[in-house]
């Protein structure tokens, strides 16, 4: 594996002033003309009009033609998927997954592969204004230590702020789904049953050891473990990964009620909804965010409001995958924080934040008849800033630009096509901006993007090895997608009895394909 990083001293200065820019500290407070922003050791020591502040410095940026942005948090994605970018189908999520995550697993990556295709979206978010992200990674049950360090060194070398959670399962596949196994071809079935899974005693030493290992390196990229979903994990590993995200105080990260098939598999399998599960294993706290959340019931919302836990809003992969249109008024009525990510770079397949506010924003208009209950512009930037901030339970550290936070800043050019004339930055960022207006951007006070160009490792030698990589792996994707048609009509099958069965809740919009018939109002 041989790094791509830069020549690191060109990207950070102890002092730094950014002078003159049209500052925009958050959602919520008024954007302050012509101020400066005084950088001290990668935090922000002060911000206004700051006299003599330029002679103090180390160096200074003139902002004089630029708008400053805090910057954006993907609250969620899946690096790893890099490899499938572009070929896995729309198609319903558990489809889907069966085509972009093999269900017999892969050979095993090199750490040079696992490199490159962590370190490609790193730097491809870093240019659309992301600076920090939690990265839910697979493995795919290959546990060794040195595929923990290639990802780690991806995001040493990208500069990218990050919780990189690798995920963990202990249940195997035809137990996490309603699939009657004698359904499955026979020599499938062995094939499953020959997949080596873990048990939640081994994935919770191996995260204890991984922990310590990577706290050792340092860096702005700490690794953590998640629990993938409820279905997918016994007790015992969703008990022990909570423990160990209260004792360490990292974000507990789990994709529940993601479709339709969830919600009606819940009662089914819990007598009871996959929140109020966690919930009566105490599971459901102020470090717990939620993947997607889309079908959650009143008491699903009542639940998260009340234990303080954070949904993570995916709007283009909700779409791509048909999940459903998530209740997003209702969740901030009754004061859940909401976070926005992309989710995977085959389930999108883009990373930018910018297009998650945009799609956040304008899907609501198909979700309620009254247009005063819809996401205003101003609500998706809160949810891609202090919202993703909360989510990383870095709420004091990142999300709004005020003195004592890291210097995690986007400068974007106010004279952009997108910002003529300018009326509301934030409206104009959300609904016109598609990153080319991007021109510097800072992580903790260094600068990893200016004029446009990412700086802290080459972005063109990433996507040539990942497209060399690719290249390599078309045989092995060719049989994972051999396996995946040969499974699909039992998939189907199980996907339309969930549709049928009867739920007090509709997060899809189906109706209004018809002739002559509108959207359903959601029920919540």
């Amino acid at each position: 594996m041989v790094p791509a990083r830069r020549d690191r001293r060109r990207l950070g200065v102890a002092r730094l002033l950014i002078h003159g820019g049209l500052v925009v500290p958050s959602a919520d407070a008024r954007p302050l003309p012509g101020a400066d922003i005084l950088i001290r050791d990668g935090r922000i020591a002060a911000v206004g009009k700051l006299a003599g502040a330029a002679g103090r410095v180390d160096r200074v940026i003139d902002a004089s033609r630029r708008i400053v942005f805090p910057g954006l948090i993907n609250a969620h994605c899946h690096t790893y998927e890099s490899f499938n970018r572009g070929v896995a189908p729309m198609a319903p999520m558990e489809i889907w997954a069966l085509y972009g995550h093999p269900v017999l697993g892969v050979a095993p990556r090199t750490p040079d592969q696992v490199y490159w295709r962590t370190l490609l979206p790193c730097l491809e978010m870093l240019r659309n204004g992301v600076t920090t992200v939690i990265d839910d990674i697979s493995v795919y049950y290959d546990h060794r230590d040195e595929i923990v360090h290639a990802i780690m060194q991806a995001y040493r070398d990208a500069g990218i702020r990050a919780w990189a959670t690798v995920k963990a399962m202990d249940r195997p596949l035809y137990d996490t789904l309603p699939i009657d196994p004698a359904l499955i071809p026979a020599g499938l079935l062995r094939a499953f049953k020959r997949v080596r899974v873990p048990t939640a005693r081994q994935l919770l030493s191996w995260s204890r050891r991984n922990m310590r290992q990577q706290e050792r390196q340092g860096g702005l990229a700490r690794f953590i473990p998640n629990p993938s979903a409820p279905q997918r994990c016994t007790p015992a590993l969703l008990k022990g990964l909570h423990r160990l995200a209260e004792d360490h105080g990292f974000p507990y990260v789990i994709h529940v009620q993601e479709t339709r098939l969830q919600a009606v598999q819940g009662p089914r399998r819990y007598g009871r909804s996959m929140i109020a599960e966690l919930d009566r294993l105490g599971l459901l706290t102020d470090v717990t965010s939620i993947m997607h959340g889309i079908w959650l019931d009143p008491d699903d919302i009542r639940r998260l409001a009340d234990r303080r836990a954070t949904v993570v809003h995916n709007p283009a992969s909700n779409c791509k995958l048909g999940s459903g249109l998530a209740p997003l008024r209702a969740l901030v009525e009754a004061g859940v924080n909401v976070a926005l990510g992309c989710d995977g770079t085959s389930s999108n397949d883009g990373v930018s934040i910018l297009e998650a506010m945009k799609w956040a924003t304008l899907l609501t208009g198909l979700t309620d008849p009254d247009y005063r209950h819809w996401l205003t512009p101003h609500e998706a930037f809160r949810m891609a800033t202090a919202g993703g901030a909360r989510s990383a339970l870095w709420q004091k550290q990142v999300g709004a630009i005020e003195p004592g936070r890291q210097a995690d800043l986007v400068l974007v050019d106010r004279h952009a096509p997108a910002f003529a004339p300018l009326k509301d930055p934030i409206a104009q960022l959300v609904l016109a901006e598609a990153g080319q207006s991007i021109r510097t951007v800072l992580v903790d006070g260094r600068v990893v993007v200016e004029d446009g160009r990412v700086l802290s490792a080459d972005i063109g030698r990433a996507a040539e090895r990942v497209q060399e990589i690719g290249r390599r792996l078309a045989v092995e994707q060719a049989r994972t997608f051999a396996i995946a048609r040969r499974l699909e009509p039992l998939w189907r099958g199980m996907i339309d009895e969930a549709r049928t069965a009867p739920l007090a809740i509709d997060r899809l919009a189906w109706d209004a394909g018809k002739s002559g018939s509108g959207l359903r109002r959601s029920k919540s």
